[in-house]
């Protein structure tokens, strides 16, 4: 029986394969830089191979993986960071400051009132008054930003 010379076969599926791993490894690189998504298509279409060969190979297989995960855990986090209700937190957050800050400037304004005489207090009232006006509009449309705000990140909570 004639024994068959395979070696030459052997080197060249070696050399293929080699060449195969480094261009998935540049590819995933590649992707990298440019901040495209890392994953089995993306890489088998730069790299210019077949994704079930992709997945055949583990250790290009764990990197594609590794980095599908870091990019899902930045994902995630940039979206919780850019959520509805993060924005909603903050609008309800400045608006409580804003109501602080009117109510002591009322209170402020109250006090300066009950200190000065009566000759003086027509001309402050006069003065004050269209302040003391627009400080309760804003502190009454302060409030319902607040209650609305709260609505809605109920209502936004309800959904999860």
């Amino acid at each position: 029986m004639l024994k068959r010379n395979t070696t030459g076969l052997k080197k060249n599926a070696l050399k293929k394969r080699e060449n195969a791993i480094q261009r998935a490894e540049e590819g995933i690189q590649k992707l990298l830089q440019t901040g495209s998504p890392i994953n089995f298509g993306k890489v088998a279409e730069v790299a210019g191979v077949s994704r079930a060969w992709l997945y055949n190979q583990p250790e290009i297989r764990t990197q594609i993986e590794q980095h599908r995960e870091i990019q899902t855990k930045k994902s995630h986090r940039s979206k919780k960071q850019k959520t509805p209700t993060s924005k909603h937190e903050d609008n309800t957050k400045a608006s409580r400051e804003d109501l602080l800050t009117l109510e002591a400037e009322n209170l402020r304004l109250r006090n300066q009132i009950e200190k000065l005489g009566d000759s003086d207090l027509l001309d402050v009232i006069e003065l004050q008054q269209n302040e003391i006006e627009q400080l309760t509009k804003q502190n009454s449309r302060l409030m319902r930003l607040l209650t609305e705000a709260r609505t809605e990140i109920e209502g936004l909570k309800e959904t999860r």
